[in-house]
């Protein structure tokens, strides 16, 4: 009832304040919690805290921080180490990621990208946990103790975003992606159409590719991303396009941290030459021919807005100018 009241789960048997339990996470249809103490192990839920079991594998304590995936059939558990449990939806076997006497930590919900905590650094691993580095987001939170050791870490679901408090009032909001990038042009050709960007902001991260989608119905909704060479050129040519048919484009900047925000979409309609005109019907009469005929069967995909008529007596042609 948003709030209004409050009704506990079940309380653990036994359990008493000197389980000292430190942190908990839940699915998100509320069906699994997790939760870890400095005096226990990992203890779970499958039915919204009704009945609770000890996964013993985990041991009696030390743990400070519990992080689950939207289902909860990944897991992270901290107690110095960063653990995961090896099987999805089985939480008998566990894998150590790193130990750098982590206090907590943050993870994508694919796991790909996780940002940990020690006393006084932040750390963050950019594949799974496989390797790494000191946050370097920006100056303020690079390579140093950081000013409060109690700080609170955020992070988004995609990975792209993460923020620290690190105390005394201070909210570091860290973008890990590159910034949408501005200045897109479009312009259209025969069956194609010719995109260009400016560099956007990478926010501490590295350009590898850019990535396009396409619309033709006005954006409503978007095609996968177009195939195509990885390349940091601003610059590229979509083909294949049907002249006459009004697309929208997006632009992306890909980094180490995926794909991040698109463009304020462009629109432009591939065109091509029209089409000869036909039933062209000359009438002369003195000193003067009169001409007819009937539009192109195709305007090549743009509307016609004049005709050319040239001329010949015999020799090279030339061009009636009619005003």
């Amino acid at each position: 009832n948003s709030g209004a009241s409050f009704t506990q789960a079940k309380a653990l048997s036994g359990t008493t304040n000197s389980q000292q339990w430190r942190d908990f996470d839940i699915s998100d249809d509320g069906s699994k919690i997790f939760l870890v103490g400095e005096n226990e192990g990992l203890w779970t839920s499958s039915n919204s805290g009704a009945t609770w079991t000890e996964q013993t594998s985990t041991g009696t304590g030390g743990y400070s921080s519990v992080r689950a995936n939207s289902s909860g059939s990944k897991v992270w558990i901290v107690n110095g180490s960063i653990l995961t449990n090896t099987t999805a939806g089985s939480y008998s076997t566990w894998s150590n990621l790193n130990s750098n006497g982590y206090v907590s930590v943050e993870v994508s919900e694919n796991g790909s990208y996780l940002l940990a905590r020690t006393t006084y650094f932040l750390w963050v691993s950019k594949n799974s946990g496989s390797t790494w580095s000191q946050a370097d987001f920006m100056p303020a939170l690079a390579g140093g103790n950081l000013p409060f050791s109690g700080f609170a870490l955020a992070m988004s679901p995609n990975g792209q975003y993460a923020a620290a408090d690190p105390g005394y009032n201070i909210l570091h909001q860290m973008k890990n992606s590159a910034d949408r990038p501005g200045g897109v042009t479009a312009t259209a050709g025969n069956a194609q159409v010719q995109l260009a960007w400016d560099l956007p902001a990478t926010n501490g991260s590295t350009i590898s590719d850019y990535e396009i989608q396409s619309s033709t119905d006005g954006g409503t909704t978007w095609s996968t991303p177009i195939a195509h060479t990885t390349s940091t050129t601003r610059s590229r040519t979509i083909t294949s396009l049907t002249n006459a048919t009004t697309y929208s484009f997006r632009v992306a900047a890909e980094t180490e941290w995926g794909i991040g925000e698109y463009s304020v979409p462009v629109s432009a309609t591939p065109f091509t030459l029209p089409g000869a005109p036909t039933n062209v019907v000359g009438t002369s009469a003195n000193a003067s021919v009169s001409l007819s005929w009937s539009a192109p069967v195709s305007n090549g995909g743009s509307t016609v807005t004049d005709y050319l008529i040239e001329y010949s007596s015999g020799g090279a042609y030339a061009t009636f100018l009619d005003g």
